[in-house]
């Protein structure tokens, strides 16, 4: 499938790298497709999410990855998905986690510039496997500021509207994740 590739070899050894490292406090990985997405389908074929999950999912959480930022739908979701696959969905998500284990939070910024999801009217709710961990989801321009403190990252999101000269942002999403080892 060609969302998925980065070969597992080169993946594999810069995660454990990284991962052996006593300096390192968190693992973030980019990516372009996204592995869990409240818009696209779960399919195992065609432009879905589940190939991409397959191909990845057990290395991620195999090195302990923090959070995985994607984009390619043009729309605004996080998830919070733990070790055990337990659901973690719920009408109003906590502001802080703490990441004790193998827990993994995905993050689809997609909402950069190009046409928005669409059109974001109505915007399409998928439940299946992915809502089951949403935490929010929107669909507008917008922009992460992720902020590192030591074992503490906070993710601010911001809603963006206008042009390149005169435009306003206003917080919409923001949530801290806290390590401990």
């Amino acid at each position: 499938r060609w969302w998925t590739q980065t070969p597992k070899p080169w993946l594999e050894r810069h995660l454990s790298a990284a991962r052996s490292d006593p300096a390192i406090d968190h693992l973030f990985v980019f990516m372009h497709h996204p592995m869990y997405s409240t818009v696209m389908a779960e399919l195992d074929s065609g432009e879905c999410t589940q190939p991409v999950r397959i191909e990845y999912e057990e290395l991620f959480a195999q090195y302990d990855v923090t959070m995985v930022f994607s984009g390619h739908v043009h729309s605004y979701d996080r998830f919070h998905v733990p070790d055990d696959q337990t659901p973690t969905r719920t009408d109003q998500p906590p502001a802080s986690y703490l990441m004790e284990g193998q827990d993994i939070h995905y993050i689809v910024t997609g909402g950069g510039g190009g046409p928005l999801t669409n059109g974001c009217d109505p915007f399409p709710l998928r439940q299946e496997l992915s809502y089951e961990y949403s935490q929010a989801r929107g669909c507008f321009y917008h922009l992460l500021l992720v902020a590192v403190e030591g074992q503490t990252i906070e993710i601010t999101v911001w809603r963006v509207e206008g042009d390149a000269v005169e435009y306003e942002a206003q917080m919409v999403d923001q949530f801290l994740v806290e390590a401990v080892r």
